[in-house]
């Protein structure tokens, strides 16, 4: 057996179906075995068809589709508004004393210019640290998501569906801010000033509200509600592991 394909057994086998060899292969197995037609069997001699909406089903399915269910679930109750002045409200669809209505979730206030003013004097301050924090910067253009995964051991093997609530999460807070920032339609800090001079390329979109900073802090969110339910806080890991250090 070549190396290939013990690498194909280990890995699952399946992707490989998804290609013209494969199909052709299976196609000419099947005109070779099938045979005649055989009726199914009688009803009740086979698997009866799954419970109506259950989340037991979810199980089921592949990622992508999981995926799609919670994408609809969290952000087809979700509503935006304006209000007085430079802000934005989001709020929920639930159901308040039998009626189905918007609660308020959160209001955004757009800082004002002066605080704009006063963002680039410090981030001018951290400019000399571009060349130490390049690899992170670089790393964090297609998300947090390394970063977060290297603390408490994720892995696609071991914690699939934590990874996939991780992924849930980071989409839903994805979405929410970017409707903020199409909302509150804030400068970035080079159109202030040409010595600013980015690293990289500076995003079209607007600089508020954060979106590294919502997305990371949804992850922390995440993540210590899923210790509360374990029965396990942070704080007690944390100490329990500088305990272990010291001894």
């Amino acid at each position: 057996m070549r190396a290939n394909s013990r690498w194909t057994i280990f890995s699952g086998g399946v992707a490989p179906l998804n290609s013209a060899p494969a199909a052709l292969g299976l196609t000419s197995t099947r005109d070779g075995i099938v045979g005649q037609w055989d009726p199914p069997p009688a009803p009740g001699q086979t698997p009866a068809n799954l419970p109506v909406e259950t989340p037991e089903n979810m199980k089921r399915w592949e990622a992508w589709c999981r995926a799609s269910v919670l994408d609809f679930e969290l952000l087809s109750k979700l509503g935006f508004s304006r209000s007085t002045g430079d802000k934005m409200s989001v709020q929920h669809l639930g159901t308040l004393s039998g009626t189905l209505t918007y609660q308020p979730l959160v209001t955004l206030s757009r800082p004002d210019e002066n605080q704009f003013r006063d963002y680039l004097v410090f981030l001018n301050s951290y400019a000399d640290l571009r060349c130490d924090r390049t690899a992170e910067i670089m790393t964090q253009m297609n998300g947090g998501l390394a970063f977060v995964s290297s603390i408490p051991y994720l892995h696609p093997a071991r914690t699939p569906y934590t990874l996939e609530l991780l992924a849930a999460s980071l989409r839903l807070a994805n979405f929410v801010h970017m409707r903020l920032k199409q909302a509150l339609a804030s400068r970035r800090p080079n159109e202030y000033s040409p010595q600013v001079q980015p690293m990289i390329l500076t995003p079209s979109h607007s600089s508020f509200p954060s979106g590294h900073g919502t997305e990371s802090f949804m992850s922390a969110i995440v993540l210590w509600r899923l210790l509360r339910t374990a029965g396990t806080t942070p704080q007690e890991h944390h100490r329990d592991h500088r305990t272990r250090g010291v001894g």
